[in-house]
């Protein structure tokens, strides 16, 4: 009887060692996935907003005709997207570059669309809470993301005078 009880203390220790031994390497593995879901995460959202504030900077007259509308357009459109106390942080300052096939004021007197496209980078900061940090050894990993739209803007016509 002595000899069975031994036995099965051995297996039940053998057995705890094991479980001990996984939960070591089984940790760090899913602490390791969900920093690199959180990055994943956080890079769609960039994507997502860098997207909203392309469209929302094509939709507007150009930077020839209101100085900064574009840049102003979409940084509206970041800051209302911010979300306080949040694992990601959108920099509220965004490149915005403009390329125009026509100028607003070589359509100005019968009125038309502005051809051209606006290009919004945006910039984003991730703070990875477990295991990538310890890993790359930096806290804040940096993403970008750049969109280009078409102008969506069109020039009113200006009345022409009867002679």
């Amino acid at each position: 009887m002595r000899n069975s009880r031994k036995r099965g203390s051995t297996a039940v220790g053998t057995s705890l060692i094991e479980v001990l031994l996984g939960l070591v390497l089984i940790v760090p593995i899913l602490l390791a996935g969900i920093d690199l879901l959180t990055i994943f995460c956080c890079s769609i959202a960039n994507f997502s907003l860098c997207k909203e504030a392309a469209r929302a900077a094509s939709q507007g007259p150009p930077d020839c005709v209101v100085k900064n509308g574009p840049q102003d357009r979409a940084a509206r459109c970041i800051a209302q997207a911010k979300l306080p106390n949040s694992i990601v942080i959108i920099h509220p300052d965004v490149e915005v570059h403009e390329n125009l096939q026509s100028q607003p004021t070589d359509i100005a007197v019968y009125g038309g669309q502005v051809r051209g496209t606006v290009s919004v980078k945006t910039i984003a900061d991730v703070t990875p809470m477990f295991v990538v940090p310890l890993v790359l050894g930096k806290r804040v990993i940096q993403l970008t993301a750049e969109q280009t739209y078409p102008y969506s803007w069109t020039v009113e016509p200006q009345s022409v005078k009867a002679q």
